[in-house]
């Protein structure tokens, strides 16, 4: 099963850590919405907070093929989840695309976390790893960002 470094990511609080299934939730009607939820699985890292907002990279992706392709429709974008005072996820938003997603990274993160989205650490890799394990033998398993938190 892949890992990620410490470093590569802030680690969830427990609270957030528990309503995992809640983000998967809503980063898969976010990311892949013309899919049935139940049919996406989501990994996320917290690459930032601030107050009310997490900043995160969440990569989806279909549990079923896409018709008799063989391939899985998925999504991979810079998030920033907006949570209300009970911890709840009231939206998530994501940066546009083309010649708009620079500009919207740059209103939309702050400077250390821009730092991190225009990098494309080897995280990303990570994530996919794990999205597809999980796809392949264990679909109710949390994500990797959660794992540490919950075995606590």
């Amino acid at each position: 099963m892949p890992t990620l470094e410490p470093d590569q990511y802030i680690t969830p609080l427990p609270s957030e850590a528990e309503r995992w299934q809640e983000y998967q939730t809503v980063f898969a009607g976010r990311l892949l919405s013309f899919h049935p939820v139940e049919e996406v699985l989501c990994e996320w890292l917290l690459l930032g907070r601030a107050d009310q907002e997490l900043y995160a990279w969440a990569y989806c992706a279909t549990t079923v093929t896409i018709g008799d392709t063989g391939h899985y429709s998925g999504s991979s974008v810079p998030v920033v989840i907006k949570l209300g005072p009970d911890g709840s996820v009231l939206s998530v938003d994501i940066p546009g695309s083309g010649s708009a997603y620079s500009r919207d990274i740059r209103k939309m993160f702050p400077a250390d976390v821009q730092e991190m989205v225009f990098s494309h650490q080897d995280f990303i890799r990570r994530l996919t790893e794990h999205l597809d394990w999980r796809r392949s033998e264990a679909p109710d398993e949390p994500p990797l960002v959660v794992l540490d938190v919950l075995e606590d």
